[in-house]
Parts: C-alpha cells; sequence; structure tokens
C-alpha cells in the first residue's frame, strides 16, 4: 500500500512539469473510473448499471477535456494516468486489506 502512495505522489507530482493545474484538475476527475475498473477486476465490486452510465459520463466529459486543451503533452497525461493507476491499486489493497484479511482501519492508513 504505502509502495503504491509513493509511486501515486511520485508520478502525481512529475506531471506537474508537463501540463498545466487545470489540465491535470480536468483528469482527476477520471479516478473513479480507474477505481471502479480496479475494484471489477479484483472481483471487490459488481458494477450497476447505474454506476457503469455515471462513470461513462465522467469518461465522456474528461475525454471533451483532454480535446480542447490547447498545451496537450503525452508524457505529462501518461505520468497522470500511472498516478492514477497507482492509485486505484492503492485504494483496491486497502478494500482488501479491511475486509478480507481483517485489519484495522488505522492499519488502512500506513
Amino acid at each position: 500500500v504505502g509502495f503504491f502512495m509513493a509511486i501515486m505522489f511520485y508520478f502525481g507530482n512529475l506531471c506537474y512539469l508537463y501540463i498545466s493545474l487545470s489540465y491535470i484538475q480536468m483528469l482527476k476527475t477520471a479516478t473513479p473510473i480507474i477505481t471502479m475498473i480496479a475494484l471489477t477486476v479484483a472481483r471487490l465490486e459488481t458494477p450497476s448499471t447505474g454506476l457503469v452510465l455515471s462513470v461513462l459520463l465522467i469518461a465522456a466529459g474528461t475525454a471533451v477535456t483532454s480535446v480542447g486543451e490547447a498545451h496537450f503533452n503525452w508524457l505529462g497525461f501518461t505520468y497522470m494516468l500511472l498516478s492514477q493507476i497507482a492509485d486505484a491499486v492503492r485504494l483496491v489493497m486497502t478494500q482488501v486489506m479491511l475486509s478480507k484479511l481483517s485489519f484495522h482501519p488505522l492499519e488502512g492508513l500506513l
């Protein structure tokens, strides 16, 4: 969990060198999409139709902001995506620790 948190912070901070702050904030709206996919792959969550439609709406909005970005940079976008994937993996691992391994909630913070 700590390793993926470090990866999330590393790539999350690195992307500031390549893309604008406003664009980073828009890309962060995709984090629930990646988290839902990670939870589904780990078989911890079965998404409902309403949840999938909501997430698709978020994805469409994020795609529209990417098309309109004047200074799009693939490297910055990739760093932000890696940060979000690391965050999603961290959240899934925390969920496994708290639910299946019966860890105390404070242990999930470490």
